[in-house]
């Protein structure tokens, strides 16, 4: 496939410097028109969808949902929901927090105009914390779950249900992400296109899912450092996983590999960093950014560069590192330093995902001579084809 390639789908634009969010418009009023829309976390290590009780209160007012929660029923469409009446609390968890709710359906939207709507969408309505904390202490309007595989029906899934209702024809979502530049940043549902997203003359290398993971993770053989003065790489077969999470901002370096990470990174720049203490910093004047290494990840078999730029933070001569590791974790987690790289396909449809060079990624410049002739001496793809 070519730069110009493009299976059209429904294109969410994403803001927010250390998050995925877009907006959809939840409910409808009298007039069967949407409502305003409400800002949701697109995150693709999360199954469940759901939305805060408090916004859907200010915002769902003539929403199609329980009345229990002061809803406005529009009798008009409540035909749709007879097939379920089960309102009764239920409790769930994200992240550390177990939030109590109920099982709701309503229309969720794509666009404003009502278009792309799944009609309707099951999800959850989050009411309180089990502690009794209200649910606003935890971040957003409310979570959009885009996990691989749903803990009880794939029906579930988010893209399921826009795919199910008609809103878009393929099982697919694709991510494009810039954390400093949002208009860059967009979620296509439904398809992919690499003309506007990806560099030009660059083809997707797809990846099968491993099977009986929840998230959508693959199999990962190396990792390494390189800068231009040298490189450092792992045993070529370390036999892990990496899983990809929308909703970490840098890359989770695995437990087990996290002292030959930091004696690369010693070795590299000259700095000793502890990976379990997040956002560790050190001094870099233009002369000691010369000699940060790009990171290197090698999945099947395939290398890809993640640039000195997207997992290092650099502000007025102070690097902070985005790699990190968390006690008792073995598997690498790539964040949005990664999707900044690799504009990224996931389909259900075929269980596997898509990778190719991001319009968005930043330069590399870091590839060492040598290196690059032993890389293309190996038979492997070329620099230039990742």
């Amino acid at each position: 496939m070519n730069g110009s390639t493009a299976r059209q789908g429904t294109s969410l634009n994403i803001f927010g410097a250390k998050a995925l969010v877009g907006k959809v418009n939840l409910g409808r009023n009298a007039y069967n028109k949407p409502l305003p829309a409400v800002d949701v976390y697109m995150q693709t290590a999360y199954d469940q969808t759901f939305f805060f009780g408090q916004t859907a209160t200010k915002k769902c007012v003539g929403c199609t949902s329980s009345t229990k929660q002061g809803y406005r029923i529009d009798q008009s469409v409540m035909q749709m929901h007879d097939y379920y009446d089960d309102h009764s609390p239920k409790e769930f968890q994200y992240g550390n927090t177990t939030l109590i709710g109920e099982h709701q359906a309503d229309m969720v939207c794509l666009k404003s105009d009502g278009q792309n709507c799944a009609r309707p969408m099951h999800f959850f309505m989050a009411t309180k914390a089990k502690t009794g904390d209200p649910v606003t202490k935890v971040d957003g309007a409310g979570v959009a779950g885009l996990a691989y595989k749903h803990r009880n029906s794939q029906n579930y899934l988010f893209t399921q249900q826009l795919k199910n209702s008609g809103a878009i024809k393929k099982s697919v979502f694709s991510i494009t992400f810039r954390r400093d530049e949002p208009a860059k940043s967009k979620i296509l549902f439904g398809g992919y296109n690499l003309g506007k997203y990806a560099l030009p003359n660059r083809s997707i290398r797809w990846h099968s899912v491993v099977q009986g993971q929840s998230t959508w993770t693959l199999n990962m053989d190396q990792h390494g450092l390189e800068t231009k003065y040298a490189y450092k790489w792992s045993s070529p077969s370390l036999g892990t996983y990496a899983q990809i999470d929308s909703s970490i901002e840098g890359i989770h370096v695995r437990e087990s590999s996290k002292p030959t990470v930091e004696r690369y990174i010693k070795e590299t720049i000259g700095y000793d960093f502890n990976l379990y203490q997040i956002d560790y910093y050190a001094s870099c004047t233009d002369y000691q950014w010369s000699f940060y290494p790009d990171l290197i990840i090698s999945l099947n078999g395939h290398r890809y560069w993640v640039s000195k730029d997207a997992y290092w933070k650099r502000e007025n001569n102070k690097c902070t590192l985005k790699l990190f590791t968390k006690k008792g974790y073995d598997k690498w987690v790539l964040g949005q330093a990664w999707l900044e790289t690799q504009y990224t396909i996931f389909d259900y449809d075929n269980d596997r995902v898509g990778f190719v060079t991001s319009k968005n990624a930043r330069p590399l410049g870091q590839h060492s001579a040598g290196y690059s002739v032993m890389y293309k001496q190996n038979n492997t793809a070329s620099v230039e084809d990742i």
